[in-house]
């Protein structure tokens, strides 16, 4: 993390940061099995050949002819033998067969039960993902308090920079969303701790998240920013102030919730 001294550096630091993180999922999720042929699923295999441990591709070039096979052509023939065993011995569930001159690698279908771990081991990855990115928000809001307390910031400018950071990560979320529904055809995985406290809730018959409705209402988010920095001295200061800002909410929510049922 670089050093944060105004809402520019912080913007620039949490999009490297996040990139790397989206990145990240990329690589790891690339090398989980669906069931369809994809070169990426070898992206981890390191075969020992002339003395060292190189990437697959470095020592064969990788193709896709039919949906369920691979194909690898050593660049050097004499190769084939440490190639096909390393494809062998990456614990992936393939059997590679060689005739000499390249190697036939099939991509059996997942059965069900290989089919609800890979959903599990998808779900994992890309919640690892997400967190990774709120981490970051959270970090870049806390060195935009930092400022805003030492007086290198004024409200205004602070409450855009928070504004901007939240945007930064819902995009990043939603790519590596995107990412997950990408290598999940089948039903997504739902832990057992989602089923039992669901993170998620009706709101005018719309199933919305928490994350979604702070989006929604950005009024809420500042005032939590507030109250985690002056804590009772800003409930104290703003009492009528936040009266009015629920009031106004429940008038909201109310109105929402008369159009669902009038649109229904």
């Amino acid at each position: 993390m670089t050093t944060i001294t105004d809402p520019e550096s912080a913007h620039n630091d949490a999009v490297q940061r996040m990139d790397g993180a989206v990145e990240h999922v990329r690589r790891e999720l690339s090398g989980v099995r669906t069931g369809r042929a994809s070169i990426t699923i070898l992206d981890a295999i390191h075969v020992d050949a002339y003395g060292a441990e190189v990437p697959l591709n470095q020592v064969a070039s990788l193709s896709v002819p039919e949906s369920t096979l691979i194909v690898a052509a050593p660049f050097d023939p004499s190769q084939i033998s440490r190639i096909e065993a390393a494809i062998r011995n990456a614990n992936l569930g393939l059997n590679p067969s060689n005739d000499g001159k390249i190697i036939r690698i099939p991509v059996p279908p997942l059965t069900d039960e290989r089919r609800k771990e890979m959903s599990r081991l998808v779900h994992k990855l890309a919640e690892e993902g997400r967190n990774s990115v709120r981490q970051i928000r959270r970090d870049a809001n806390e060195a935009l308090k930092s400022l805003l307390k030492n007086h290198e910031l004024s409200e205004d400018d602070e409450h855009r920079a928070l504004d901007d950071i939240q945007q930064l990560t819902n995009a990043h979320v939603k790519a590596i969303d995107e990412l997950q529904k990408s290598l999940q055809p089948y039903p997504e995985y739902v832990s057992p701790l989602e089923k039992r406290m669901p993170d998620k809730f009706i709101y005018g018959r719309k199933l919305q998240t928490f994350e979604e409705f702070l989006e929604e209402h950005r009024d809420i988010r500042l005032y939590k920013v507030r109250l985690e920095e002056r804590g009772s001295d800003f409930l104290i200061d703003n009492k009528r102030k936040m009266l009015e800002f629920f009031d106004n909410i429940e008038i909201r929510v109310t109105k929402k919730l008369r159009t669902n049922i009038t649109q229904k």
